[in-house]
């Protein structure tokens, strides 16, 4: 817990130069109230025709993620499940690892899944966390307004045979969460005869049911006026 709080005051330090910086994973998750740990339980539509064709219960099909926050609202544990084949099914500590602190971003080697992986993240001059790398190939890129949301994003997988590159582009509501989301996309392969490129177009909108302290407890993401997913929340402050 101290070696991972050193390092963010270290990333406010070093990015944001004496100005004043509300960066953490309480902004970036829209969180009010100082939460302790969050839990989302999603499942899909269960009108999709997709779900009657896996091969699986009502559980075991949906997809569920766990946080642990610190006292400056930043992860320090973390684990998710999504039809059985994830590799984090144990939770992940952010706690333990190394850091190395450059002029224009920080390194981080974490032990996620028994294996060392370094994750290089680049921060903007007020602190806002623009760019990361994971594992030396895997790029995501960030814009933001002037109230430090991200309204863009640029992700490229690179996988040993294919690539997927992902750009969303992102609409708020006014309690400062997304209302609406365009996502595109491209899959391409590479050295793989059988395998086809594709590209995928989806909006999505949503709406939520919130809490006393303003945040959401239940979201609701529709695809042309239909339901696709449902995600209900557990908070504890």
């Amino acid at each position: 817990m101290k070696a991972l709080t050193n390092l963010f005051f270290g990333i406010i330090t070093l990015v944001c130069q004496g100005q004043q910086c509300n960066y953490s994973d309480w902004f970036e998750f829209n969180l009010k109230g100082e939460p302790k740990n969050i839990k989302d339980i999603s499942i899909y539509s269960l009108f999709d025709t997709t779900f009657f064709n896996l091969s699986c219960d009502l559980k075991s099909c949906s997809v569920i993620n766990e946080f642990q926050f610190d006292s400056l609202g930043f992860i320090v544990k973390k684990r998710d499940k999504q039809y059985s084949y994830s590799c984090f099914t144990k939770w992940i500590d952010y706690c333990n690892y190394e850091a190395k602190n450059y002029k224009d971003s920080i390194i981080g080697i974490y032990n996620l899944g028994g294996e060392n992986i370094e994750i290089k993240r680049f921060y903007d001059k007020t602190g806002y966390l623009i760019k990361e790398i994971f594992a030396k190939s895997d790029t995501s890129i960030f814009s933001r307004d002037s109230n430090h949301r991200i309204i863009g994003s640029y992700v490229h997988l690179y996988g040993t045979d294919f690539d997927i590159v992902t750009i969303k582009n992102i609409e708020y509501n006014l309690n400062g969460d997304i209302q609406k989301e365009k996502v595109t996309e491209d899959y391409s392969t590479i050295n793989c005869e059988d395998c086809e490129s594709s590209r995928k177009e989806n909006e999505f909108e949503y709406k939520y049911i919130y809490d006393s302290y303003s945040n959401w407890i239940v979201k609701i993401r529709c695809e042309n006026n239909v339901i696709s997913m449902i995600t209900q929340r557990e908070i504890t402050y």
